[in-house]
Formats: structure tokens, sequence, C-alpha cells
């Protein structure tokens, strides 16, 4: 492969996946069904098309190949996003190591069909001299691929993307073992993929009960439908490649309706037990997605990770959550985990290295009416990140580093709303906001939530009605008052909160307390019967924010 067919495939890999992002949204049940896998495929392998066609115009296949799977990392979103961004990572492997699949020979056939061609991928043209040589490459490419996206996964499940991987690279290793030349090569693996794309629903019991294919070797499908179409220097009819995945799934549902078992007839295990619906650790995987990325702490600095973090991370999230993949290299890590306990997989990310683009959402499929308006809070108190997501905003964890116009667009994406509300969470943040809402294609509103507090007021404002949210995150953001509190101490909390009654009068008072104040059931309890005294009508509400600093931020309504 040459470093124009890399990147063609890219720019046509990520054209077909926005055509078909439909189709596979509305198959997505596993490992959670909340519909938006192919929304996440197409955003992350989009970023990956715009480094690939970043790269130098003399750029060699394999640095074109890199940056389409550097890229794919750092905008990999959702589990199904992180898996590709490694997949992509370890078919950029593969060609820098000249492409060679380690995977059996296929009965009979000649281990050595290079047919005496070169399989160096470093050059900027062709990678193999030969048209078997070239094969090899692709088979090569893609063995590396599906070994990467398999070691991602804690825990592989068949049926899923990994199967269709692996399959695709079986059928491309025998095409390019007996000859084959990297048409040949890659049109197996995209009928390998297929096949294993249709075999999914009765792989997985949610698949079968739902009547779909999987949703994430459906995307898959597609970038290999994708490669296929341009290594043989054709049109990449990306509507004819999105119909591929629609037959799939119709295909599916006919044979549910029609009470297709599976050849054993027994549930599909994992780990010897028998699998839970949706995930197999889906009765204790949690409700929230996380994900963020990791540098180590010295690499932060030098500009280039030294230590393998994903065996450390891995580790952590597991004790956490499930759904758990960890990809990257020297350019980081990519962190992904369904939990209950999102800022213990924050601290435990920070523990290892540096983080950034910490995202958290709430694992729900989300409707058309939800759609509509999309909130993304920022905070630095990761004590309320759970209780911002579940109240239905995407939270942008804020971790002391500038905040960038392209972090708050990022998130303002993947709300996939059509509308979104930003609430910026720090005095540092409102620049950044409203600098993304000239990159949106969306229509975008920072509102005035410049600390933790107030991104807290407007949330429950927002969540608390129906009827013009963003017309009642505005009036509380209007009727509250603040102030922040520097000293850990609870008299100090007190006179803050008294100050802004007798000043402004109110009947909620709302403390976002950091980590150094101590124990909140006595901060409450102190307040409360504080207050009472002089407002005895007043309602106290103490949350646990975490935050550095200040020591706590104080709120009047």
């Amino acid at each position: 492969m040459d470093a124009g067919t890399v990147r063609a495939w890219a720019t046509a890999a990520a054209r077909a996946l926005a055509g078909a992002r439909g189709s596979i949204d509305s198959l997505n049940v596993f490992p959670v069904a909340d519909g938006d896998t192919g929304t996440n495929l197409a955003l992350t392998v989009a970023e990956g098309a715009e480094h690939a066609a970043d790269a130098a115009p003399d750029a060699a296949a394999t640095e074109v190949a890199a940056a389409f799977a550097r890229g794919a990392l750092r905008g990999a979103r959702g589990n199904s996003g992180v898996i590709v961004s490694q997949y992509l990572h370890g078919f950029a492997a593969g060609l820098a190591a000249g492409g060679r699949p380690s995977g059996p020979a296929t009965a009979g056939a000649s281990t050595d069909a290079t047919g005496g061609g070169s399989t160096d991928a470093t050059g900027g043209g062709s990678t193999g001299a030969t048209a078997g040589g070239q094969g090899l490459v692709v088979a090569g490419a893609l063995d590396e691929a599906q070994r990467a996206a398999r070691a991602a996964v804690a825990r592989p499940v068949e049926g899923t993307i990994l199967t269709a991987a692996t399959a695709a690279s079986a059928a491309a290793t025998r095409v390019a073992r007996e000859g084959g030349d990297a048409v040949a090569t890659a049109a197996a693996a995209a009928s390998a993929a297929r096949e294993a794309l249709a075999r999914s629903t009765q792989a997985l019991d949610v698949l079968r009960a739902a009547g779909v294919v999987d949703a994430g070797a459906s995307g898959l499908v597609v970038m290999l439908e994708a490669l296929a179409a341009v290594v043989r220097n054709a049109e990449v009819r990306t509507s004819e490649i999105a119909a591929v995945v629609a037959r799939a799934g119709a295909g599916a549902g006919a044979g549910a309706a029609a009470g297709v078992a599976s050849a054993s007839g027994s549930p599909t295990t994992v780990g010897g037990g028998p699998q839970a619906p949706g995930h197999p650790e889906a009765a204790g995987d949690g409700e929230l997605e996380v994900m963020f990325v990791v540098e180590p702490r010295e690499a932060a600095e030098a500009g280039q990770a030294r230590d393998d973090l994903a065996p450390a991370l891995s580790a952590r999230m597991q004790a956490l959550g499930g759904s758990v993949a960890v990809v990257g290299g020297s350019d980081g890590w990519h962190v992904h985990v369904h939990t209950d306990r999102p800022a213990d997989a924050i601290r435990a990310g920070a523990d290892v290295g540096v983080l950034s683009q910490v995202v958290v959402g709430r694992l729900t499929s989300p409707d058309a009416d939800g759609r509509d308006l999309g909130v993304v809070a920022a905070t630095g108190a990761t004590g309320l990140v759970a209780d911002l997501a579940r109240a239905g905003a995407l939270v942008l964890v804020l971790t002391g580093a500038p905040v960038r116009a392209r972090d708050v667009l990022r998130v303002v994406v993947d709300t996939g709303a059509r509308h979104v509300v930003v609430l910026p969470g720090s005095p540092a943040a409102p620049s950044a906001a409203r600098a993304a809402t000239g990159l949106a294609d969306v229509s975008v509103d920072v509102l005035d939530a410049d600390d933790d507090v107030r991104v807290v007021v407007a949330v429950t404002a927002g969540a608390g009605t129906d009827v013009d949210r963003v017309g009642a995150m505005r009036d509380a953001l209007a009727a509250v008052r603040t102030t922040t509190v520097e000293v850990p101490d609870t008299a100090a909390v007190l006179g803050a909160a008294r100050a802004l009654l007798d000043d402004h009068g109110g009947e909620l008072v709302t403390v976002v307390a950091g980590a150094d104040l101590g124990a909140l059931a006595p901060l409450r309890a102190d307040l409360v019967r504080a207050l009472g005294e002089s407002h005895p009508d007043v309602e106290v509400v103490v949350l646990a924010g975490g935050q550095p600093a200040p020591a706590a931020a104080v709120a009047v309504e």
C-alpha cells in the first residue's frame, strides 16, 4: 500500500461511516443500548481522517497510517471508538513491520508467498514490489489490527467487532498466502467481515432478542468495504456501503422473527457463566461512561510517552466498572469505562499520569426530545460529576490545564443535539466556550455559570422542567447569589451563607464543599442549626465537590 491509498481509505471510511451512522445507531444494543455507536464511530474516524489528510505530502504510507490512528485515538468516542482507534494503531504497526501476517497459514498454502517482492512499508511509494507481496502487506496490517483491538479490551466478547476483525484477518491471510494481490486480499477481508456480522445475531443473546446484528461489527464492515473499494481504485459509493449494513440489520430482524436458534441451542457464555442481557458484566457496569486521555507525568513535559501505562490503567478501571478499554502508546492512552464511580475512575487515572479530555455522560438511549437540547457542564469538582451526568448533562471535567475551544467543541458535538447550552464552570473557560460557538454547526448558548455552584444551580433548574429548559436555567442563574470561601472552616462557610441571606434573602443555601472541608454531615448539621436561628425557613444542601480550591462555593436562591 502506498501513502495515497492509506490517505484515500481514511477519507472514504470517514465518509462511509457518516452515511451509515443512523443505520448503525439503530442497531446499538450491546454493550449498552445507548443508540450512539454509529455516531461515535463516525466522529472517531472523521478525526483520524483529518490527521491523515494533514500528513505531509511526501509522508510515507506508515506515517499516514500512524497519523490516521493518532487522530482516531485523540478523537475516540465511546467503547467502539476506542476499539477502532486501537485497530487503526495496529494497522499502522503492521505496515511498519513489513506487513507479514503472523497467524497460521491456510492448509496447503505456502508460508512464503511474496513472490520475491519486498514488503518494506517505510517508503512513500508502494509497500511490496509484487502483487502477492502487496497482498501480504494488507493481510499483515489487518492481522496486527485485530490483535491490537483485542488487546485493548479487558474482557473480549465474541459476536462483536472483535469477531468480525478476526474473521477479516483470517480470510485476508488465507488469500494473501495463496498469492492473492491487495485487491483480492482486501475484498476477502470485507466479505469475511460481512459474514461475521450476519452471524453476530446468533452469537449474543441480547442481539438475538433484539433481532439485530452487532453495531460495532457493522462499523468495521463499513470501514473494510471502503478499504476494498479504495484498493481496487473503484469509486467509493457511500450509499451502497450503508445499504450493506441496512440489509444485514434487516436480515437479522427477519431471522429473529422466525425464531432462529443458535447452533448449540444454549446461551452464549463468557468466562464460564451465562451471559447477562447487554454486556457480560451488565449488572455491575454502572450507568455512566467515563473517558479520558492519560500521559505519563514526565512525558507531559518532554512530549514523549515513555512508560506503558495500559496494564495499570486497565487494572484500576476493571476494579471500578466494566466495558473497560485502554488504547494508545507513544501519544498517550485513551481510557474508557462504564461505572457508577466516575470520581474514583478520574482519580485512579490521575494517580497514573496527567489527564486531559475527561468527559462523563449518562448511558441511556437518547430520545428525540432529549436530542433537541444538549447541556455541557464543565466543572473541576469531581464529586459533582456523577450527579451532573445523571441529571442529563455531558460533563467536561476541568483538570487545571488551559481550556481550549476545541475541547469544548468536542463535547458540544458529542451531545448530538441541535441546540446546546454550555455551562463553563470556571472563570478561565467562558472565552474558550464562546470561541467554540463559532466553530460548531449547531446553535450554542454560553450561560453565565463560571463556577461549580452556578453550574449545579443551572443543571438543577434545567432538569426540573420540560418547558423552556434554557429559560429556566437563565432565570435561575439571574436570581442566584454566590460567593466562595477560601478557608476550610465551618465558621467561614456559615459566615458566607449568612451574609448572602442577610443581603439578598432566599430559601435555599447550596454549598459545594472542597476536598479539605471535612465530613459533610456535621457541616450540614452545623449550618442548619446556626442558620435556623435567623432564617428558620431556609433549606440547606451540602454537596461533596472535592475540588482543591476554593474550600467551598456557596449559593443562595
